[in-house]
């Protein structure tokens, strides 16, 4: 069980560290046309949460990984 636990741990923390790299979240005035456009995603809404403190009360990484399984 703690195999699986941990194979889905890493699994989760490298879409959220993909995301961190990218920093798709952080994308400011982007045009439609330009060829690194993307549109956000539930991680990136999530990760901005995390980083802006946007819900009103405190959004942890591991509750962001949660929400992705």
């Amino acid at each position: 069980v703690e195999r699986v636990f941990k194979d889905f741990d890493d699994f989760v923390e490298g879409i959220v560290r993909e995301h961190l790299d990218n920093c798709w979240y952080e994308m400011k005035n982007v045009e439609a046309d330009d060829k690194e456009y993307r549109v956000k995603d539930l991680v990136d809404v999530l990760l901005e949460s995390l980083k802006n403190n946007l819900a009103g009360f405190p959004i942890e990484r591991d509750s962001i990984k949660a929400l992705i399984l």
